[in-house]
Order: structure tokens, then sequence, then C-alpha cells
């Protein structure tokens, strides 16, 4: 047996090699056609911490190309006029801003390394998204049906989240794509699984829209709205 260890052991430390080598991967700009630069953009604001997050993230091709860093020939990304800046983790690059303000619009303003000005701008204010009216205390022995404000558009997904307060673990989770639906129903056998005590739960609005300024291969916008959180009581 022994004699098979040292071929799969040299075997499994090639292949992480690889794997490593593999997801490092990434392009300075300079390097790249320009017209060739997929942008992709994620704008998010989360109404519970009152935090607004911008990232920029750039492609060779499409969406699953190396990644590019925006390095030489005074390339680079601003958020609504601030410098983002970069973070590299295991191969993957992006570019990122956040603030403790709603900002409005989202715009983000990328130069390439020929000097091309891209200017891509969204509001994220039509996406807002809150509970209406949620009990204090939710009974398990019954059906509950959470509503929430501004119904489901078109090419949206909402997303119902539910927690257990204590440590914050995710013990319910749904999605709605139905236009015009405006609640989520949580059945009481759902509900009886859980221990009794106090949760939480959130909603994500989520879409996904072009570009108004890009190159030959495009891009696309990301837009994500979280809520505030609903407490109450589960008995």
């Amino acid at each position: 047996m022994r004699a098979y260890k040292l071929p799969i052991l040299i075997a499994l430390v090639m292949a992480s090699a690889i794997l490593m080598q593999a997801c490092t991967e990434s392009d300075p700009i300079t390097s790249v056609n320009q017209d060739r630069i997929y942008q992709i953009y994620d704008a998010r604001f989360n109404a519970d911490s009152n935090y607004a997050y911008a990232r920029a993230t750039f492609r060779l091709e499409n969406q699953n190309g190396s990644y590019i860093t925006l390095t030489g020939n005074n390339a680079g990304v601003k958020f609504n006029g601030n410098t983002m800046s970069e973070v590299s983790v295991f191969g993957i690059v992006y570019y990122q801003f956040g603030q403790s303000t709603f900002p409005n619009p989202y715009m983000f303003v990328y130069t390439d390394a020929d000097g091309n000005v891209f200017q891509n701008s969204t509001s994220l204010s039509g996406m807002a998204i809150s509970f209406q009216n949620v009990p204090s205390t939710i009974s398990q022995s019954v059906d509950n049906t959470f509503n929430f404000t501004s119904s489901v558009n078109s090419g949206e997904k909402v997303f119902f989240n539910m927690y257990f307060a204590s440590n914050d673990s995710l013990v319910i989770s749904r999605v709605n794509q139905t236009g015009g639906s405006s609640s989520f129903l949580i059945t009481s056998s759902e509900l009886q699984q859980l221990p009794t005590g106090l949760y939480y739960a959130q909603l994500t609005r989520q879409d996904q829209i072009g570009l108004s300024q890009q190159n030959t291969v495009g891009g696309v916008m990301n837009r994500t709205y979280v809520s505030a959180k609903a407490n109450f009581s589960l008995q």
C-alpha cells in the first residue's frame, strides 16, 4: 500500500498547483484588446443598516472570462466621483466602494487604457421594498402571510429570508418571481419545525439591466435592495 501513496500524493499536489494557478489568473488592462472588456456593475442598498455598496468587475470577453486589473495608462473606475478600491482574493479581482447614505443615482465611470470613458448609472429608489404590518407575535399553529410593498415586477426576483435572532441562522428561504405578487405564505407545518423564540425576516429585491455605455462585448448592471428587518416572536 505504501508504494501507491507517494504517486497519489504527488498527483494531489500537482492538481492543487494547477488549480491555484487557474484561480489566480488575471490580466492587466494594458495587455488586452480594450474593446473586449466586459463590464459588470453591482449596485446594492441595505435599508436595515442604511449602507450602500457598489462593485465593479471587469472580465475578458464575457462574464466568465479572466479578470482584468485596471493597472496602467490611467485606467480606473469611480463611483459617484470616488475612486473605487481594488480587491484581489484567490484570483478574483473587483473594485468596491461603500457609504452610509443612500446614493441617488449610483454612477459608475470607467476609463479604459485607451482613455475611452464609459458612464453608467441607475437608481434604486424604485426598488425600495418593506414589510406591511408584521405582527409582533406569530403563532406556529396557523399559516402566516407576509405582505410587502411594491409588488414583483417582470424580470425581478424577491426573496424572503427568515432568521433565528440569537445566532442569525437562516431557517426559511423563499423566492418569488410571479409578476404582481406581493406576499409570501409560510405554512404552519414549516413553522412547527422551528423552536419558539425571537426571529426576524428580511426581503431582498433583485434584477439585472443592461448598460447605456459599453463596448462591443457589452455588460450588465445588477441591482439589489434589502429591506429593514421585521422582528417577531414565534409561539
